[in-house]
C-alpha cells in the first residue's frame, strides 16, 4: 500500500507578488473597500496606504477582505462582527500584537488534485494568526468548514485505493458502509501534536464531498476564546455520497481562556445513504503548563468536538472519535462535562491519570490506547456520557490488561450513557474493569463492545480460508470448498478473549469480532442495561461474519431487571460466507451470597445465525455456526419457569450440571442448550410455549450402554404450543439418540413439534452415507446416484439417525463435506394419548455447494421417527423423515417411521431397554388424520439420481390385537 507524505511547513517557500502595496508605519488604519476587497490596495484604507508596522488596524462591520499575503507585523487588529476576512495562500498571516475577531476570518478552498512530483500532498490555504494576544469574540469564528481538500483528493482519501463510497480518514480512518474496495474508507495521517493537513475528501462517487481546512495560531500570549474555531468536513449529498473529513486546529499560546461559549469542532462529515462518514479531525493545544495553572480558570469550559460523520445507514467500520492533544493532564478534571464533546483526549505523554473521583457529565471521550485510569472513588457517567478506552498490545494478553479502568469505590453508568472498550485488533488485549464495591448499569445504558474484537485474518477463531465465518464459543459456520470454518477457543469460565474476525482477503477492515467485556465487583453487579459484545458483517457479498465476543463478570451477588441483556451474537454472513459463532459469556457470582436473593430476570444471548439461507442460486452451509456458551456457578438460574427470553441462544455451562430434576418446566421465548449427555427429569408437566427452543444433544454411547445418549422425562403431560419447538440431536458420528418419556399426555399445537431435521450423522459418519459426491444417503430407502449408501435399520422398530450424502474428494483438507447431514431420531414415549398437529421433523438438512463451483452434494437421508403412544395418535400434524434433496437433485433416500399405539409405558419401556419391538403393521388408524411422509424427492435430472421412499405405518406387537380406545 502506498503511503502518502506531507509537506511541512518549513518547506514551503512563498512567492508573493503584491500590487498597489503603500506600506504605513505607526498609524490608525480603517477599511473603507473604496478600490475593492485586496488588502494590499492602497485604496482600501483610510487614511490611504496600505497598514504598516505598528499600524492599529480596524475592520468594520459589513466589510469583505481578501488577504494574500502576510500582513504587517501590526499594533494590533480589530475584525467586527459582520465583517468578513479571507485568506489565501498558505503563508498568508494576520500579524499582530492585539488581535481581537468578532466578524469571520476563512481561507480558500484547498484545489490541491494530486501529489506533487516527491508523493507529498501539498496544501494551499489555511487560517495563520501570529502575535501575542488573540481575543474571539462571542460573535467571531475563525470557520475554516469545507475548505480542505475536495472529493477523491488528500492523504486520507480512499479514492486513490478503489475506494467509492468510502469516508474520508483523519485522526483515523473513514467510514464505510460497504465492505468492498468500492466503499472503504481513508487512512489515518498526520501528528496529532501537530496537526497541520486540512482534512481530506470522501471517496469518488460524485455525490462525496471535501474536508475541513487548517487553523494555525502562534501566540506569544494569551488566547481568549469567546467564539468558534471551526474545521468540519461536509456531508455527502443524496445516495452513496461520503462524508469529508475534519480538518486541523493548532494552538500554540501562553496561557487559554475562554467561555462555555467558545467552541473548536473538527467533526468528520456524514455519509449518505450506503456511504461511510468521515474521520474526525485533529485537534492540538499548547499552553505553558507554568502560567496556565495561575491562571483563576486554569480549565477554560471551551466545547471541543472531533466527531466522526456517521452514516444514514449502520455502518460496517465507524470511525472512534477525532484527536485533542494537551501538553498535560491539567483539563483532565475530576468532573468531566460536555465541555470534551467526541474527542480522544491525549495529555501529552501521560499514560494514566489518578483523580480521586471521577464523573463524567455528558462527556463523550476517549483516552490514549493503553490507558490506565485508576480512580481513587467512584466513577460516575451520566447525561449521556460517553466513554472510549482502547487496549495497547500486551505480550501475553490471557495474563496481562490492555488497559485498565480501577475504582476505589462504585462504577455507576447512568441512562443512556455508554462505555465502548476496544480491544487491540491484531493481539487480543482487552479492556479491564477492576471496582472494588458495586457496578451498577440503568435501563438504556451500559457497555459496548459490538465489533471492538479481533480485526480480519486475526484471533484464533480465524477460519482457514475467506469463505468461514469466525469461531469462539462456538465454531463458525463452513465456508465453500470444504472443512474451512473458524474453530472454537477460549474458557467458558473465563473468557478474557475478543472475538474473531473473518479470514483475511483484502486489506480492509472486514468482519470484526465481537470485543471484551471484562468486569470484576467487589460487590453487586446490577445489570438494568446492556452488556453488547457482537461480532459484525463487513462486507459485500460472500463475507462472513466475526465470531460473538467475551463477557465475563465476577462480583459477590448478580442482579438486574428484565431491561438488563448481555449478548455475544455471531454475525450473519452474506452471500457464501459463513456465519459467524456464538460468543462466551460467564458470570460468576458467590453461590452462598446469591442464594438470598431472587433470581434476575436478565436475559442472556450468544446467537450464532443460520446460513448461508437455503437459495436456489447460493451456497449455504452444511456446518451452520455454533451457539455460544453461558457460565454460571450454579443451578439457581434454572427455575421451573424460563420465559421473558432469559436465555435466547445459549449453550449452558455449569459446573457438575449433568441432570436436573425440576417439579415442573414452563419455556416460553427462551432459547437454550443443554450439556451434551444431559438427563432432563421433570417430575410433572412439560410446557414448551411460543418462542421456546429447548436443545438436547446426545452423548457419545457403546453398545453396551444403548442406543440413548441423553434423556427427556416428564412425570406428567408435555405440551408444545405454536412457536415451541424440542430439539433432540444425535450424535454427530456414534449415532446415539435423545430418548423422550411421557408418563401422561403430548399435546402439539399446530406451528410447534419436535424438530429433528438434519441432526442426524454429519459427513462422513454413518452406515448409509453415500459412496460419492453425486450419491445420495440411504436409511429406510436407497439413496440416489450410482453409489448409494447402504439400507440399515427395521422398519418397525427405527431408533437410528439418517445418514449424510457422499464427499467430494477433489478439495483440501482431503474431502468436502457438501453432502446434506441425515435427519435426526426421533424417539417418543407416552403413557397416554399424542395429539400431534404440529410437526415431528426427522428430515436431512439440504445438501451444499454452489452452483457451478464444483461442490455440489447429494441429499442425505431421512432420519427416525418412533411413536410409543399407551392410547393412540390423534389430530391432522405431519411426522416427516424424507430424503434430502442435493444440489444435482440427486437425493438421499428416505428415513423411517413407525407409530405404536396402544402399548402400555411398562411395555414400552421393557422393548426400548430391551431388544427392540417384534411388530407387524396395524390394519388401520383411524384417530389420525396428519400424513406420514418418507418420500425422497425426484429432481429435473435423470431419474437414477432419485432416491427411493423409506418406510413407515402403524404397528401392534406380534401376535397381539390392537385396540383403540
Amino acid at each position: 500500500m502506498k503511503t502518502y507524505a506531507m509537506l511541512s511547513v518549513a518547506a514551503r517557500v512563498a512567492v508573493v507578488v503584491l500590487v498597489g502595496y503603500y506600506p504605513r508605519v505607526g498609524h490608525g488604519a480603517t477599511w473603507t473597500g473604496a478600490g475593492g476587497t485586496n488588502w494590499n490596495d492602497a485604496a482600501n484604507w483610510e487614511p490611504v496606504g496600505v497598514p504598516g508596522t505598528g499600524d492599529a488596524v480596524t475592520i468594520g462591520s459589513g466589510a469583505s477582505v481578501l488577504l494574500t499575503n502576510a500582513t504587517a507585523e501590526l499594533a494590533a487588529l480589530e475584525i467586527a462582527s459582520g465583517a468578513t476576512l479571507t485568506v489565501k495562500g498558505w503563508q498568508s498571516a494576520l500579524r499582530a500584537t492585539n488581535l481581537l475577531i468578532a466578524g469571520t476570518v476563512t481561507h480558500g478552498p484547498t484545489l490541491t488534485e494530486a501529489v506533487n512530483e516527491e508523493g507529498l500532498w501539498v496544501p494551499e490555504h489555511r487560517i495563520l494568526i501570529q502575535g501575542s494576544n488573540l481575543t474571539v469574540a462571542a460573535t467571531g469564528k475563525l470557520d475554516a468548514n469545507y475548505m480542505g481538500y475536495r472529493r477523491m483528493c488528500g492523504p486520507g482519501s480512499p479514492a486513490p485505493f478503489g475506494g467509492v463510497r468510502g469516508g474520508a480518514g483523519h485522526a483515523t480512518d473513514g467510514g464505510y458502509c460497504r465492505g468492498d474496495a468500492y466503499s472503504h474508507g481513508g487512512f489515518s495521517y498526520g501528528d496529532p501534536a501537530a496537526p497541520e493537513q486540512p482534512g481530506s475528501g470522501g471517496g469518488s462517487n460524485a455525490n462525496s464531498r471535501e474536508g475541513g481546512g487548517a487553523v494555525r495560531i502562534i501566540l506569544a500570549g494569551q488566547l481568549d476564546l469567546q467564539g468558534d474555531i471551526l474545521a468540519e468536513g461536509r456531508i455527502g449529498v443524496y445516495s452513496h455520497g461520503a462524508g469529508g473529513s475534519g480538518g486541523s486546529v493548532w494552538i500554540t499560546a501562553r496561557t487559554v481562556t475562554g467561555s462555555s461559549a467558545g467552541l473548536i469542532s473538527v467533526n468528520g462529515g456524514k455519509g449518505r445513504t450506503y456511504a461511510g462518514g468521515g474521520s474526525g479531525g485533529r485537534i492540538a493545544i499548547h499552553y505553558q503548563a507554568s502560567a496556565q495553572t495561575q491562571l483563576d480558570e486554569p480549565c477554560p469550559p471551551i466545547v471541543y468536538q472531533a466527531a466522526y460523520g456517521g452514516s444514514d445507514l449502520p455502518e460496517f467500520y465507524a470511525p472512534t472519535f477525532g484527536t485533542l492533544h494537551l501538553p498535560d493532564a491539567l483539563w483532565l478534571t475530576e468532573s468531566l462535562d460536555g465541555r470534551f464533546s467526541q474527542v480522544t483526549v491525549l495529555p501529552g505523554s501521560q499514560t494514566g491519570w489518578t483523580p480521586a473521583s471521577l464523573t463524567l457529565n455528558g462527556a463523550k471521550i476517549g483516552f490514549p490506547t493503553g490507558f490506565q485510569l485508576d480512580v481513587g472513588g467512584d466513577v460516575v457517567i451520566s447525561n449521556k456520557a460517553v466513554l472510549h478506552l482502547t487496549a495497547a498490545p500486551v505480550g501475553d494478553p490471557l495474563a496481562q490488561d490492555g488497559a485498565v479502568v480501577a475504582a476505589g469505590g462504585s462504577l455507576n453508568i447512568g441512562a443512556g450513557c455508554w462505555i465502548h472498550p476496544y480491544a487491540d485488533p491484531t493481539n487480543g488485549a482487552t479492556v479491564a474493569f477492576y471496582v472494588t464495591n458495586d457496578i451498577v448499569i440503568a435501563a438504556t445504558g451500559g457497555i459496548d463492545a459490538n465489533a471492538k474484537g479481533y480485526s480480519f485474518g486475526a484471533g484464533p477463531g480465524v477460519a482457514p480460508t475467506i469463505y468461514g465465518g469466525g469461531g469462539y464459543g462456538g465454531r463458525g459456520a463452513m465456508g465453500p470448498y470444504g472443512l474451512l470454518w473458524g474453530p472454537a477457543y477460549g474458557s467458558a469460565a473465563a473468557p478474557r478473549q475478543p472475538g474473531s474476525g473473518r479470514a483475511k482477503s483484502t486489506d480492509f477492515k472486514e468482519s470484526p469480532g465481537g470485543g471484551a467485556i471484562r468486569l470484576r465487583a467487589g460487590g453487586a453487579v446490577v445489570l438494568d442495561g446492556e452488556l453488547h459484545a457482537n461480532g459484525t458483517t463487513e462486507g459485500s457479498a460472500h463475507t462472513p461474519g466475526g465470531s460473538g465476543g467475551g463477557i465475563h463478570v465476577v462480583c459477590r451477588t448478580f442482579q438486574g431487571a428484565a431491561t438488563g441483556l448481555a449478548s455475544a451474537n455471531g454475525a450473519t454472513g452474506s452471500g457464501s460466507g459463513g456465519a459467524g459463532g456464538g460468543g462466551r459469556i460467564a458470570i460468576c457470582y458467590d453461590p452462598g451470597a446469591q442464594a438470598s436473593l431472587p433470581v434476575p430476570a436478565v436475559r442472556f444471548s450468544a446467537y450464532a445465525p443460520p446460513g448461508p439461507l437455503p437459495s436456489v442460486n447460493e451456497y449455504y452451509a452444511t456446518f451452520e455456526a455454533q451457539m455460544g456458551t453461558l457460565y454460571m456457578p450454579d443451578t439457581r438460574w434454572m427455575t421451573g419457569v424460563i420465559d421473558g427470553n432469559r436465555f435466547a441462544s445459549v449453550r449452558l455451562v455449569i459446573p457438575g450440571f449433568t441432570s436436573w430434576a425440576p417439579p415442573s418446566l414452563a419455556v416460553t421465548n427462551a432459547i437454550f442448550t443443554l450439556p451434551e449427555g444431559f438427563h432432563l427429569d421433570v417430575a410433572g408437566d412439560l410446557m414448551l410455549g411460543s418462542g421456546a427452543r429447548l436443545h438436547v444433544p446426545a452423548a457419545e454411547t457403546n453398545e453396551s450402554s444403548g442406543p440413548f445418549g441423553a434423556r427427556v422425562d416428564v412425570g406428567g403431560d408435555l405440551s408444545i404450543g405454536a412457536g415451541g419447538w424440542l430439539h433432540p440431536a444425535a450424535h454427530p458420528t456414534n449415532g446415539a439418540v435423545v430418548r423422550i418419556r411421557v408418563a401422561g399426555d403430548v399435546a402439539v399445537s399446530a406451528g410447534g413439534g419436535i424438530d429433528a431435521s438434519g441432526l442426524g450423522y454429519h459427513p462422513g459418519q454413518g452406515p448409509g452415507e453415500g459412496g460419492s459426491s453425486t450419491s445420495g444417503g440411504s436409511h429406510g430407502g436407497l439413496g440416489g446416484g450410482l453409489l448409494p449408501g447402504d439400507l440399515y435399520g427395521r422398519a418397525a422398530w427405527p431408533v437410528e439417525p439418517g445418514s449424510p450424502g457422499g464427499w467430494h474428494a477433489t478439495q483440501l483438507p482431503d474431502k468436502v463435506p457438501d453432502g446434506g447431514f441425515g435427519g435426526g431420531a426421533i424417539v417418543l414415549q407416552a403413557g397416554g394419548t399424542v395429539a400431534l398437529d404440529g410437526a415431528f421433523d426427522a428430515t436431512p438438512k439440504r445438501a451444499s455447494g454452489q452452483t457451478g463451483g464444483g461442490t455440489e452434494g447429494a441429499g442425505g437421508s431421512g432420519g427416525s421417527i418412533l411413536v410409543l403412544a399407551g392410547r393412540r395418535l390423534t389430530g391432522g400434524g405431519t411426522l416427516d423423515a424424507s430424503g434430502g434433496l442435493g444440489r444435482r437433485n440427486v437425493s438421499g433416500g428416505g428415513g423411517r417411521i413407525a407409530v405404536w399405539p396402544g402399548l402400555a409405558l411398562a411395555a414400552q419401556d421393557s422393548m426400548l431397554e430391551g431388544s427392540g419391538g417384534r411388530g407387524i403393521p396395524a390394519s388401520d388408524h383411524p384417530a389420525f388424520a396428519g400424513t406420514l411422509l418418507v418420500d425422497s424427492p425426484t429432481g429435473a435430472h435423470a431419474a437414477e439420481v432419485a432416491g427411493t421412499e423409506g418406510t413407515k405405518g402403524f404397528y401392534v406387537v406380534r401376535g397381539t390385537v390392537l385396540l383403540v380406545r
